[in-house]
């Protein structure tokens, strides 16, 4: 259900974790008056879920094509979206008082994305690299460290469950990309900040009172540090440098992550670099759909519902 008086659509995906999402629903409920609508995508379609979403007065949305991958998910809900600006959440991050505050005044300033200090639950406050936080380096290397509470900074990405968008920006490149085709989406926002940076020189800023606690719970496909998650990532991180760098990158960066996997995983190391090398050079020089055309198919999904 939509109101009037917020600036923030919220699209959460989520699938089998009813417990963390309730949570998840909850913390938003307290800053309600920022929010116009929240945007529930259950890769399940459970009816539990359901009820919860409705009891709260927002959008559920059942999308089983998605198969529980969240880049789907998030551009259906994208494709909802009709505020101002849309914040993605994982299932399991709990925005913290003043999130939206603190996104809006952002915002508000002319900034294109924010995204925030993201802690996980029981982990201690990190420290800044020097390289900056959420950098894309030249030789690959990607910089993280969102759970360092420092100053404001301009960043080249956001991280996965808290990143919050200009939303008709968002839309005009078609959204989310799964880069893979193989349902990891890991790096799928490297790759869409890196189109907003690259087509319409978007700002996107880390901003440290854009707070969430991210519990970072089990997850119920693509289970974290098995040899198809390696595969998977690793696959998805070398399309992402032979796009946004180059092949020469693509290699290094290979190499550097065999140097820090569990010789025991080796192998979905190599196959997912193998992957993605053999993939054809234009199909990974930039994304084919700059227009929002995408997000039109998915239209054509939501009015079937089918």
């Amino acid at each position: 259900m939509k109101t009037n008086d917020g600036r923030f659509s919220v699209v959460i995906p989520t699938l089998n974790r009813l417990m963390c999402l309730r949570r998840c629903l909850e913390s938003i409920e307290s800053q309600r008056s920022h929010v116009d609508e929240v945007i529930v995508v259950d890769a399940a379609a459970s009816s539990e879920v359901r009820d919860t979403v409705l009891s709260m007065g927002w959008t559920y949305v059942p999308y089983v094509h998605g198969k529980g991958q969240m880049t789907s998910s998030r551009n259906i809900g994208l494709y909802i979206s009709s505020s101002d600006y849309t914040t993605f959440l994982d299932d399991d991050a709990y925005v913290r008082p003043g999130f939206f505050d603190s996104a809006k005044s952002v915002l508000d300033a002319g900034v294109d994305g924010v995204t925030g200090h993201t802690l996980n639950i029981g982990q201690r406050v990190g420290t800044a690299p020097r390289a900056g936080i959420g950098k894309y380096l030249g030789d690959g290397l990607l910089t993280a460290s969102f759970d360092s509470l420092t100053k404001s900074e301009e960043v080249d990405h956001m991280i996965g469950c808290n990143m919050t968008y200009r939303t008709t920006l968002l839309k005009k490149v078609g959204g989310f990309i799964e880069l893979s085709g193989g349902g990891c989406s890991t790096f799928d926002e490297v790759e869409v900040c890196n189109v907003l940076k690259a087509f319409y020189s978007a700002k996107l800023l880390y901003s440290p009172g854009v707070n969430v606690d991210h519990e970072g719970a089990p997850r119920t496909v693509l289970h974290r540090f098995t040899s198809q998650y390696y595969f998977g990532v690793t696959l998805n991180a070398t399309i992402l440098h032979r796009m946004c760098r180059s092949d020469v990158v693509a290699r290094r960066q290979f190499w550097r992550t065999m140097q820090f996997t569990p010789k025991r995983r080796y192998l979905g190391v190599i196959k997912g670099y193998l992957g993605g090398m053999r993939l054809p050079q234009q199909l990974i020089l930039k994304r084919s759909v700059v227009d929002g055309t995408r997000l039109d198919s998915l239209g054509k999904f939501l009015s079937d519902g089918t």
